[in-house]
């Protein structure tokens, strides 16, 4: 289903006094919520490199036009920066947006890591604070281990420094992973749809 087909039409004037009919492409509808609330409808894909929409689209559901189901169950309304860059177009962006300073050897953040083992849960919490750099400068690195009657807590803490070209990649990254619907699905989602839109 080519999804801009099923979208509602709106007549407008322009200057000249002329009516015409346009798609209302700002039109959105409130998808079946119970559905993409549940986990166990969705796998978890990490978008590669030359990965569009639609590429996702044509790999999935098998029809590149089911790229707005893609989109939709991530709640991406911007596909252009909602969407993680590529290498080449990431780059370009990188080189276009700093070129007063280098960022890959400039300073974005410094930080202070807490890292929390826990022995009997076996679970480690990571807690990140911001610091300024004459803390980070004298930040002292060091590992402790606390011993309680039913567990050992061990605490480390670190330091790191953020470069821009980190800092961007990092954000860059985070958008890789989303969630696809799965297959059997699709036609369930479209029949909704055009359900929705034609009221």
């Amino acid at each position: 289903m080519k999804y801009f087909q099923k979208l509602p039409k709106v007549l407008t004037t322009d200057k000249k006094g002329v009516s015409k009919l346009y798609t209302n492409i700002m039109a959105r509808a409130s998808i079946m919520d119970d559905l993409f609330n549940t986990p166990l409808l969705f796998y978890s894909y990490d978008i590669q490199n030359d990965d569009t929409p639609e590429i996702v689209a044509e790999k999935f559901y098998g029809n590149s036009y089911r790229y707005w189901i893609v989109l939709l169950s991530n709640n991406i309304i911007d596909p252009q920066w909602d969407w993680p860059l590529n290498s080449e177009v990431f780059n370009k962006y990188i080189s276009d947006k700093y070129q007063d300073f280098d960022p890959y050897t400039t300073i974005y953040e410094y930080q202070k890591i807490i890292t929390k083992y826990d022995s009997l849960s076996q679970t480690t919490d990571v807690e990140k604070q911001v610091i300024d750099q004459n803390t980070f400068d004298y930040l002292t690195e060091s590992t402790t281990e606390y011993t309680f009657p039913s567990t050992t807590t061990t605490v480390s803490i670190t330091k790191n420094s953020k470069t821009y070209f980190e800092y961007e990649l990092e954000k860059n990254e985070a958008k890789r992973n989303i969630k696809l619907l799965k297959k059997e699905y699709a036609p369930q989602i479209e029949n909704e749809l055009k359900r929705l839109m034609e009221q």
